[in-house]
């Protein structure tokens, strides 16, 4: 019985791919034919009204640690569209404890609403994480960092905006992020039946700890076994750090493309709280003992702590150099071959998509785009001006993150160009042996 369970939940989600951009039931159903864009008629970003008890709202709220923490079903309204019987429950880590909380919604899998939060075309969603960026006056590092993977070839979350009400009592400016689930494993052109960990800890650093592979969570497919995990860490542990022994245990278990396009783009946003953690895998496990196996890949998410951010939201200055960001990769980047490639995909990267111009216009159109709402959040969360004082609102820090954005492409080009001409030089001298 219990393997037709799961049978039938795998075939159902084969289907999904047919009703993501399709009919919803219920009231939410009319958006599909409605996506304005970001801007609405009341001059705001797309409005999300959430309804419920306000001392449930208050019990919510005050459960911060996670072992307490509770789910409330709640009504929600976006935009003209109500949805009943929503599950919700407060996100993140230490986001749990700022005053302006963020929050995780559920939708029943048969009346899922039908946004534009993510693209031009409307899409049904089951599960939406809405983030109060509390560690982020710009709104926007998460954002970007998110959206530079994804124009790099890499698999990362999309994150749009929209304004918050509880109760029709304003909660400001959040960010929508797409949650990591079967849905947007189908979205991504990937099989819904893949194994999916989270790293949640900086003991999920690629190296084995006690025998055993630390940090990690599984997300999809929690009844099946963690073998396939224990095996990769062993690999990324024990192989010898040597293109031929890399080549033949290493790149069939683990997508050195994706891994590398993961480094790339967040030591380039100077990630500081990624590496060892803040990251997904995801692996379709081998079904039969003939057939080959299937490698892990990477996800991205959780990037606010970047451009010149903590993820306490403090300054920080953006004049890291390092190109790589965890003890796997200094194993693999030991390598020559591997290193050159990785140096040559990082310069010719800075020269597109990473380059200063194509960056400082994607942020201007999302500036253009939220600033009112963002002014109007940070003057209600005290995070902005008061009484006059520009110097922690919204337009002063967008001003430090363009400048940040320019920083950090003149540093890593001059470090990336360096380290590529040592690099090169050392293969030469290999090739001569």
């Amino acid at each position: 019985m219990q393997c037709f369970s799961i049978a039938l939940r795998v075939f159902s989600y084969l289907l999904l791919p047919a009703f993501l951009v399709g009919v919803a039931q219920g009231e939410g159903s009319d958006a599909l034919n409605n996506c304005p864009g970001l801007i609405s008629q009341n001059g705001y970003v797309s409005e999300i009204d959430i309804q419920l008890d306000p001392e449930v709202f208050e019990r919510l709220k005050e459960r911060t640690r996670e072992d307490e923490a509770i789910e409330v079903y709640v009504s929600v309204r976006i935009d003209d569209y109500h949805f009943e019987k929503v599950q919700m429950e407060l996100h993140g880590g230490t986001a749990r404890d700022w005053p302006k909380r963020s929050y995780r919604l559920k939708f029943h899998s048969l009346n899922r609403p039908a946004v534009c939060f993510f693209s031009s075309q409307p899409e049904l969603h089951r599960r939406l994480v809405l983030m109060g960026s509390s560690n982020d006056r710009t709104f926007m590092r998460n954002k970007l960092t998110m959206d530079l993977v994804r124009a790099l070839g890499g698999i990362a979350p999309r994150v749009g905006y929209t304004f918050v009400k509880v109760n029709s009592a304003i909660q400001g400016l959040y960010t929508v992020i797409e949650r990591i689930d079967r849905e947007f494993l189908i979205r991504n052109g990937l099989h819904p039946s893949r194994n999916v960990y989270k790293a949640v800890t900086h003991a999920a650093n690629f190296q084995l700890k006690n025998n055993r592979p630390g940090g990690y969570e599984r997300k999809i497919n929690r009844f099946d076994t963690t073998e396939d995990l224990a095996e990769l860490i062993e690999i990324l542990t024990n192989t010898p750090a040597s293109y031929e022994k890399f080549s033949q245990y290493v790149e069939p278990v683990l997508d050195l493309n994706q891994y590398m396009l993961w480094q790339m783009v967040h030591t380039f946003a100077m990630d500081r709280d990624s590496f060892n953690k803040n990251y997904y895998l995801y692996h379709q496990r081998q079904l039969k003992s003939d057939e080959l196996p299937f490698r892990f890949g990477l996800i991205s998410w959780d990037a606010d702590s970047t451009w010149g951010n903590n993820w306490q939201g403090e300054i920080r200055l953006p004049d890291s150099t390092a190109w790589h960001g965890n003890e796997f990769s200094e194993r693999l980047f030991s390598i020559p071959e591997y290193r050159l490639r990785y140096l040559q995909s990082y310069r010719d990267a800075m020269e597109s998509i990473l380059s200063v111009d194509q960056i400082l216009k994607r942020v201007t159109i999302t500036r253009d785009e939220i600033a009112e709402a963002a002014r109007q959040d940070l003057y209600m969360w005290h995070r902005g001006i008061r009484a006059g004082d520009l110097r922690f609102g919204f337009d002063a820090e967008f001003a430090r993150l363009l400048a940040n954005i320019r920083i950090r492409h003149h540093l890593m080009t001059t470090a990336i160009s360096e380290a590529l001409s040592e690099s090169v030089s050392e293969i030469a001298l290999l090739q001569d042996e």
